[in-house]
């Protein structure tokens, strides 16, 4: 039957990357700022028809939540063709002057879930029963903002155990 072999895939990747000030001029990194890395790329597959590319936008947040600027909110969003494809949603907490992962959000494993952290980086995995990585977006960002006081309580004083 002969034929050449099939072509290994193409991978066209275009990136954006951009900062974007918090309202009324803040810095990115100031209280009331938001730090935004936006990344788009453009795959395309021999089996997929060259006008019918799959494109990936992935996009990074940072947002202070503490006035005094030692607690953070990290968002990594994967989008394909406007839906939430992947995601990650962390609170983080400063402790003498050193950046500590508290509490994570995502999907990796294959499944939903909340990661409980502790100093030392032993981590406890709560799977969760969420319909949609959308509305999991909505809620981990929403429950890190209502109890980020008390994950950060938690986590000191097991940090000083």
């Amino acid at each position: 039957v002969g034929g050449h072999p099939p072509h290994p895939p193409f991978l066209y990747i275009f990136i954006f990357s951009f900062n974007i000030q918090g309202a009324k001029g803040a810095k990115a990194g100031e209280y009331g700022g938001q730090g935004v890395r936006v990344q788009r790329s453009r795959l395309r597959y021999p089996s997929v028809p060259a006008k019918q590319e799959i494109i990936v936008a992935k996009k990074e947040i940072t947002k202070k939540i503490s006035h005094s600027g030692d607690d953070r909110l990290r968002l990594r969003i994967e989008t394909e063709k406007g839906k939430v494809v992947n995601m990650v949603v962390q609170y983080e907490a400063k402790f003498d002057a050193e950046w500590h992962a508290v509490v994570r959000y995502d999907c990796s494993h294959g499944f939903l879930h909340r990661d409980v952290i502790f100093p030392g980086g032993k981590k406890e995995k709560h799977p969760l029963d969420i319909p949609d990585l959308k509305t999991a977006l909505i809620y981990a960002e929403q429950d890190i903002k209502d109890r980020w006081r008390w994950y950060r309580d938690r986590f000191k004083r097991r940090l000083r155990k």
